[in-house]
């Protein structure tokens, strides 16, 4: 869960298996006693199985874990969150009431999952009436049906999903323009550390999540501590020190070429430094062209 200001607040990992209990397997067909021994003494311990549901309940429980402890862990609530549009996830937060009868938690849409549902909408309707015919008995091809003015047959077809993407509750969810992004970035770090692609236990995704949060939060020189603990002397090491602050430099510069408000100066720099050359070339230019030139 990530605040306000974009920086880790909270996490939670969630498993359904546990490696020692499914080693366990192994002998419980020839040792049955044995394997009911370990089996007390490794759930007495603590297994790393912690979740009894679906796979597809899992995100939403999670969140509500979240949302409950925070007030106690943090002291604060959040009364606002960009949800991506698990409606599942939704209702779950809805009905656990984290904060009491009497506090209502605002939901936001993220504008990029907005403009997905967009899509989604256009494209279910243009499968829909791909062959059917609209009011006037036409389908909605053919020729002269869509050129610069839309029938009006293919406006009504379209006109619930607009009335319904245009209302006031859907645009008050993008009002903000809030995205995810912070939290696909965050989780780029972690699956660069820990591969989604084939399983892994949960003691080693929550050691890739805590140096993600490290990461993500400090840069790849906050593990200079973590490295200190572990007994690797590197703090005094010039060329480790450098090594790190240049990758740290190199990440930061090239996050900030995707930001919108810098790609945008970028090109309006670049524009008036042409217009600007062009100008110069032309009041040089002894052969002018133009209207109004004799």
């Amino acid at each position: 869960m990530l605040g306000a200001k974009r920086f880790p607040k909270d996490y939670e990992i969630l498993s359904r298996k546990g490696s020692v209990c499914c080693g366990l397997l192994g002998i419980k067909e020839k040792d049955g006693e044995k394997y009911k021994e370990l089996l007390d003494e490794h759930l007495e311990s603590g297994c790393e199985a912690n979740y009894e549901g679906s796979a597809g309940g899992m995100k939403s429980a999670t969140i509500v874990k979240m949302f409950c402890r925070l007030e106690e862990k943090h002291q604060l609530r959040y009364l606002q969150y960009i949800a991506d549009g698990d409606t599942k996830t939704d209702v779950s937060i809805v009905e656990a009431k984290p904060y009491g009868d009497n506090v209502v938690i605002d939901r936001k849409q993220c504008i990029n999952h907005f403009s997905k549902r967009m899509h989604t909408r256009l494209a279910t309707i243009k499968r829909q009436y791909g062959k059917t015919h609209l009011s006037d008995k036409k389908t909605r091809g053919g020729k002269g049906r869509l050129g610069h003015n839309l029938p009006a047959t293919v406006c009504d077809a379209i006109r619930p999903a607009y009335d319904d993407l245009c209302s006031e509750n859907s645009l008050a969810q993008v009002l903000d323009g809030g995205t995810t992004n912070p939290n696909e970035s965050f989780h780029r770090i972690i699956w660069s550390l820990c591969s989604k692609k084939r399983y892994h236990i949960r003691k080693h995704v929550q050691l890739a999540v805590d140096l993600t949060v490290i990461i993500y939060n400090d840069c790849y020189i906050g593990l200079t501590p973590v490295l200190e603990k572990l007994g690797i002397q590197c703090k005094n090491i010039p060329a480790f020190t450098k090594m790190i602050t240049l990758v740290d430099k190199e990440r930061i510069i090239e996050d900030q070429q995707y930001e919108p408000e810098r790609r945008h100066e970028k090109r309006t720099r670049a524009r008036t430094s042409r217009l600007l050359i062009e100008s110069t070339l032309r009041s040089k230019d002894p052969n002018k062209y133009g209207p109004g030139i004799g």
